[in-house]
């Protein structure tokens, strides 16, 4: 059976405004999935997730058993707990998939692994995470390592701060609405979402992002955004480091060098969208 009737309204009448389907209920299935996907925890209770969307549990608990039929949700090992399910897991891997960089990109990452010897990586800011779609390491070195396609809460990322100070304040008072206390990795990290915006319009002033041992103890990270002729960037290019080889003063040194390396991709890569593969 067709949704849209193709028949003419007969002459005089106007016809009825065509079937069209619940566009609020989908935006709720996609906010549903957006807070599933946090990388802060992999498994949710109904009551946690009414909070966090700010839904009726039994507006959530039908999007979750119709998310259940289609395989983008299931339940988790802990009773009345649920996680994503492997049709989330495909989708999302085809959209990384999609933005591969092509071999430009790679010549332009790797004569800056050249220049710093340590590894760099470009990340897109998504909400409050970041993804990881690009990195190249230097041969012959300890490196701190995480991979391709990983995806980190944007306050424990020098990355994310950084592209979340890209954006206006009332924008990231937005993103971090209804939340207070952030998920701690280290004594160092950004603990709450006032400290995180105090911090940011610190990195708005000085232009890039560090990360000083905040997701990984042993580990310090430098990101500049990636220039945008649309408004805000969405991508960045940083260096990450032990911090035997990277003191803070020698990261603030190594900014020129991805700044220029940041003019480099910035062809490369538009917001909304990267390269497709050569």
């Amino acid at each position: 059976m067709t949704r849209f009737s193709t028949v003419p309204a007969p002459r005089g009448e106007s016809p009825e405004p065509p079937a069209r389907p619940s566009v609020r209920s989908i935006a709720r299935a996609l906010r549903v999935l957006r807070i599933m996907a946090a990388p802060e925890r992999s498994e949710w209770s109904l009551f946690e997730l009414c909070q966090a969307a700010n839904l009726p549990k039994a507006t959530v608990h039908r999007l979750l058993g119709t998310m259940i039929e289609e395989g983008f949700v299931e339940h988790a090992r802990n009773p009345g707990y649920y996680r994503l399910g492997l049709e989330a897991a495909i989708v999302g891997h085809a959209s990384l998939e999609r933005r591969k960089p092509e071999a430009s990109v790679d010549r332009i990452l790797t004569d800056l692994v050249r220049r710093v010897q340590e590894t760099v990586s470009v990340g897109l800011l998504s909400g409050t995470s970041m993804l990881s779609i690009a990195r190249t390491h230097p041969s012959g070195t300890r490196h701190a390592d995480v991979a391709r396609g990983a995806v980190l809460p944007a306050h424990v990322s020098s990355g994310g701060k950084m592209l979340l100070a890209s954006l206006p304040p009332e924008r990231v008072a937005e993103l971090y609405r209804g939340r207070h206390a952030l998920q701690r990795f280290t004594p160092k990290t950004i603990a709450t979402v006032p400290e995180l915006m105090r911090h940011l319009a610190i990195v708005r002033e000085r232009g890039y992002g560090i990360d000083d041992e905040e997701y990984v103890t042993g580990v310090r990270c430098l990101t500049v955004p990636i220039p945008s002729a649309a408004g805000p960037s969405h991508y960045c290019v940083g260096l990450s480091a032990p911090t035997a080889r990277a003191t803070l003063t020698q990261l603030r040194i190594a900014v020129r060098i991805l700044d220029v390396a940041a003019v480099q991709l910035a062809p490369y890569f538009v917001n909304g969208a990267a390269p497709a593969p050569d």
